[in-house]
């Protein structure tokens, strides 16, 4: 049975990143919904008029992360899951921080640093203060995970 595809594309870059991820993996929304513990409907939405945000943006990222890392994947197929997976990163982060003053500033990576990324943000209150603290922590930890090493040689 031919899957229905929508009139025209999705609206927004979380739905468009939803579409793209299931896609590339090959699969109809319904064996994407399985795979990843939803509903179709929840697929159906996601790919419409109701983006996915929050935590979720972060589980969809995971998705294309640990499909980028399979055996055999053909090297177009992994960059491909790779910017998706970036982009469910970034719109993360933007809906974190689109409700606070801050500012995220990135830098491009050279051939001899990685990506790298400053925060800018002013917290008030021990709550914020906690929370900016653990966002920190992870992002450290997260960063250190995923530098390569750069060899002296």
């Amino acid at each position: 049975m031919k899957e229905t595809h929508y009139d025209r594309a999705p609206r927004n870059a979380a739905s468009r990143a939803v579409l793209n991820l299931r896609t590339t993996l090959g699969q109809t929304q319904q064996s994407f919904a399985t795979d990843i513990k939803t509903a179709l409907t929840t697929v159906s939405r996601w790919e419409g008029r109701l983006p996915p945000h929050g935590e979720t943006l972060l589980r969809l990222r995971d998705v294309a992360e640990k499909a980028a890392r399979r055996r055999n994947v053909p090297k177009p197929e992994v960059e491909r899951l790779i910017q998706i997976r970036d982009v469910f990163h970034e719109l993360y982060w933007r809906e974190l921080l689109s409700d606070k003053d801050a500012q995220l500033i990135t830098f491009l990576p050279t051939e001899t640093k990685p990506v790298r990324g400053y925060l800018l943000v002013k917290v008030e209150g021990d709550i914020e203060i906690d929370a900016a603290r653990k966002v920190l922590v992870l992002g450290v930890a997260n960063a250190v995970k995923n530098t390569p090493e750069v060899s002296d040689e």
